[in-house]
């Protein structure tokens, strides 16, 4: 009896979404959301803290609390009487700082799904609002599809993407890059190995900001 090849979907990495998904607390002003950030970079950094150790982010806080500190100018400087700069200066240091946040936000998520019975203290103690809404599962990484030799990727955060490929996890071949969080790859052999990765690019800086996302070894169906 000639064996089947049986295809199926399989995914690398699992993030799960439980009912503790953080989102960004509201702001109804500018000032609202600078405090916001500065309670964030207060609360991630305080010494007490013990969900996010150095090398843990995509991001150092000493530069998030820069970024802060460069907005907070910015507006004080856009709202004096006359404004010394523009509102386009101010806006974007503005975006600088919400490209921080989305790392950030995404790293706190990426943690607490990792350790779901603290998930909602770990996303508390960055500053961070608990959606808990319906919970579901969601999956990033590589998966095979219904066509031999294409494999649909999927990123964990969402926004643009640049997208790698490696047979060996060293040497890295660039992918297209995309406007949201999912990327295909085609024309590939059955059953050979690959690694796949992402990174967000952020509007606020020049090429790929965001760490990378590295994805554990592939095999395609």
């Amino acid at each position: 009896m000639t064996a089947k090849l049986i295809k199926k979907k399989i995914s690398a990495i699992k993030l799960i979404i439980r009912k503790a998904i953080a989102i960004r607390k509201k702001s109804s002003t500018i000032n609202d959301y600078i405090n916001n950030a500065k309670g964030t970079y207060k609360s991630m950094s305080a010494p007490t803290n013990p969900w996010f150790p150095a090398g843990s982010l995509s991001m150092t806080l000493s530069q998030f609390n820069t970024d802060i500190g460069a907005l907070d100018t910015a507006e004080s400087s856009f709202t004096a009487k006359p404004p010394l700069v523009t509102k386009g200066v101010r806006d974007a240091a503005k975006v600088v700082v919400e490209d921080d946040v989305t790392l950030l936000l995404s790293d706190v998520q990426k943690i607490a799904n990792a350790n779901p019975k603290n998930a909602v203290t770990i996303i508390q103690s960055a500053n961070f609002d608990v959606e808990t809404k319906a919970a579901k599962t969601e999956e990033s990484g590589p998966e095979n599809t219904e066509v031999s030799g294409t494999v649909l990727i999927k990123a964990p955060e969402g926004g643009y993407h640049e997208w790698g490929q490696s047979p060996d996890g060293i040497n890295w071949s660039i992918l297209r890059s995309t406007s949201g969080k999912e990327r295909s790859v085609t024309g590939l052999i059955p059953l050979s190995k690959w690694y796949f990765r992402s990174a967000p690019i952020l509007r606020s800086k020049t090429g790929v900001e965001g760490a990378w996302t590295v994805y554990p070894i592939f095999t395609v169906l």
